[in-house]
C-alpha cells in the first residue's frame, strides 16, 4: 500500500489490492490509528474514525487540491487508461 504523498500531517494512500470507485486512505502521519477514506470522483467521505470535523474538513481540502495527481495514481496502480 503505496503512500501516495504526505501533507498537514497525514498520510494518503490507495491500497494496491483495493476495489472501485476510486478512493484514497488517510491516516495520520505517525502512529495513531485515526483513518478516512475519501472517493475521488465525487470527493465524499466514505468512512471515518478518530479525525474531528475540522480534521476532515482539512482532508477533503487535501484530497481535493491533490486530486488529479491522486487519480493518475490510482490509474497507474490499477491499470485504468484515461
Amino acid at each position: 500500500m503505496p503512500v501516495i504523498f504526505r501533507e498537514g500531517g497525514f498520510r494518503i494512500m490507495i491500497h494496491t489490492d483495493d476495489h472501485e470507485p476510486s478512493h484514497v486512505h488517510v491516516y495520520r502521519a505517525r502512529g495513531a490509528r485515526d483513518y478516512a477514506k475519501v472517493n475521488l470522483s465525487n470527493l465524499s467521505l466514505r468512512q471515518s474514525a478518530g479525525f474531528s470535523r475540522s480534521e476532515l474538513r482539512r482532508i477533503v481540502g487535501i484530497v481535493e487540491n491533490h486530486r488529479q495527481e491522486l487519480q493518475a495514481a490510482w490509474n497507474a496502480i490499477f491499470g485504468v487508461k484515461s
